[in-house]
């Protein structure tokens, strides 16, 4: 008896091991919340701008574009952050936006000579 219980334990740990949970959300405490940001990051030119360094707060996230300008953040909680993206020989460019629950936001950002 005890033998079917153990295999009946086992058949639960790999079958909720296995169960895919949706990419743009997060599991908080059993609850399903959170939001992403994309964004695009360019010159005044229109010039995709790689390697601009992107900060997330609250938190300490902080992400890089790549040769296209392109970042994406992590499943982050919703609510409100501040994106702020510098890079030499820009001005820092700042902007606040509000996340939802299961939402992208997709934004261009514009970085302006110093």
């Amino acid at each position: 008896m005890k033998k079917n219980y153990f295999i009946v334990l086992i058949l639960l740990v790999f079958s909720s091991a296995c169960i895919e949970q949706p990419e743009d959300v997060v599991s908080i405490n059993g609850l399903y919340a959170g939001g992403r940001l994309f964004g695009v990051v360019q010159n005044e030119e229109g010039e995709p701008q790689g390697g601009v360094v992107v900060h997330v707060t609250p938190g300490v996230y902080q992400y890089i574009t790549d040769q296209n300008g392109a970042f994406e953040t992590d499943v982050l909680v919703s609510g409100e952050y501040e994106i702020e993206m510098n890079k030499y020989p820009y001005k820092t460019a700042k902007e606040d936006i509000y996340l939802e629950d299961g939402k992208t936001i997709e934004r261009l950002f514009i970085l302006e000579e110093r």
